[in-house]
């Protein structure tokens, strides 16, 4: 199942505290960077943003796409209602992310969430997702004055900067693969095991009642052969996240 991460604009992957229109908008030095990674790692790109501006006529929706395409984005979602609107999509509000997942059929709960705002927070972790707070833009406000609008302590990391988020969603990504190798390979071992285990009770009965044992051994060298076929892929499989993750250096 393909797995997301959804990323805010404004003061996560460029400009700062305030919106920034696409004619002035600034990225970070490193959001380039940060991007590539999660792709080489096979995440889908999302971006989130809230920009009123557009209800306000300041600025065309196509603006803000076409901006965030070029970036590297694939796909995006603008919330462009003021806030006493009360519309559904704005953040703090989890349409938004749950109108992607139904696009993408995405399982939520292996998507991430990238924000500098207590409402990225706030809307990740309402839809489902693991959330990370950079400290750039409004970050270090999502832990100060805004403290009392969210839940800081259900935060699923916080990172300096969207290259450190980045590289951590990697790390967690690669923790969860070596555990799911690693429940393979011992079901793969113990199939194994088994098939040899009935393998001997097959030849003793053979002994036991004067039959020819010429199949039963035939089998029991092939289920060996296939156990140790097991074991072998099970330390291969160890090693696969960690040389991938050494390559990328994170």
């Amino acid at each position: 199942m393909m797995k997301a991460v959804f990323i805010d604009r404004d003061g996560t992957i460029g400009g700062g505290n305030d919106v920034t229109l696409p004619k002035d908008f600034q990225r970070f030095p490193f959001t380039q960077q940060a991007l590539e990674l999660l792709k080489n790692h096979g995440f889908m790109l999302i971006a989130f943003t809230n920009q009123p501006d557009i209800s306000r006529g300041k600025c065309r929706m196509e603006d803000f796409e076409q901006e965030l395409a070029t970036f590297g984005f694939d796909d995006t979602c603008i919330c462009p209602h003021q806030q006493e609107e009360n519309c559904r999509c704005r953040k703090p509000g989890t349409l938004m992310i749950t109108e992607m997942a139904k696009k993408y059929k995405l399982n939520l709960s292996e998507c991430f969430v990238i924000g500098d705002r207590w409402s990225d927070m706030l809307a990740g972790m309402r839809a489902g997702t693991k959330t990370v707070l950079v400290l750039t833009g409004a970050g270090r406000d999502a832990l100060g004055v805004d403290r009392d609008k969210w839940d800081s302590g259900r935060v699923s990391y916080i990172a300096d900067d969207l290259l450190a988020a980045c590289k951590w969603i990697i790390r967690t990504r690669v923790e969860n693969d070596m555990k799911r190798y690693s429940k393979a390979s011992l079901i793969g071992i113990i199939i194994s095991l088994l098939a040899v285990l009935i393998s001997v009770v097959n030849i003793i009965y053979c002994a036991i009642n004067g039959e020819p044992m010429n199949s039963a051994i035939t089998i029991l060298c092939s289920t060996i052969a296939i156990l140790c076929s097991n074991i072998a892929i099970a330390e291969s499989n160890k090693k696969k996240p960690k040389e991938l993750a050494r390559s990328k250096n994170i």
